[in-house]
């Protein structure tokens, strides 16, 4: 792909009743497990390590963010580059921003900004980062997300004003 310096980068939510745009986001969300399990096998504390594996567990997770956005329980916003599939957020019903992953050959065009953009204008208020994911920790900081609690190996970050 090569470093440009200026993409068309368009966010679109996802329609829970267009096939294809839902098999867009379930692709994506298969490089989003790849990713996961390249976290997992860095990760010397996982008891149940299964290196360079995408577990069931990934595949269950896939269906059912897929399945509960036909049903209106969960949005999914997808980010082209120059109109190609680059990235994906997605937002809970209540009100989590999560699974946000930019594909490494588009990272650093702004695109995980605009993701972020996309999920609060769509109402998300917090997301959970791991403890030890510095660049998402970069990113919620830079989009105005103010650190809150920890809760396992994760920390609560919440949206620009729902922290004072």
């Amino acid at each position: 792909l090569g470093r440009m310096t200026m993409m068309d980068i368009v966010v679109r939510k996802v329609d829970g009743n267009d096939h294809d745009q839902l098999q867009i986001a379930s692709h994506l969300l298969l490089h989003y497990a790849h990713f996961l399990v390249d976290m997992r096998d860095t990760n010397t504390h996982n008891q149940l390590h299964y290196p360079g594996q995408v577990l069931f567990y990934d595949i269950a997770r896939i269906s059912y963010i897929i399945d509960s956005t036909r049903y209106g329980k969960h949005t999914i916003f997808i980010a082209y580059a120059d109109g190609i599939p680059a990235g994906i957020g997605g937002i809970t019903d209540a009100g989590e921003s999560v699974h946000l992953f930019i594909l490494p050959e588009y990272r650093g065009y702004g695109i995980g900004r605009k993701l972020i953009e996309a999920r609060l204008n769509d109402g998300a208020w917090f997301t959970s980062i791991h403890f030890e994911n510095i660049p998402s920790q970069n990113l919620a900081s830079s989009c105005g997300f103010v650190k809150g609690h920890r809760r396992g190996n994760t920390d609560i970050w919440f949206a620009p004003g729902f922290i004072t």
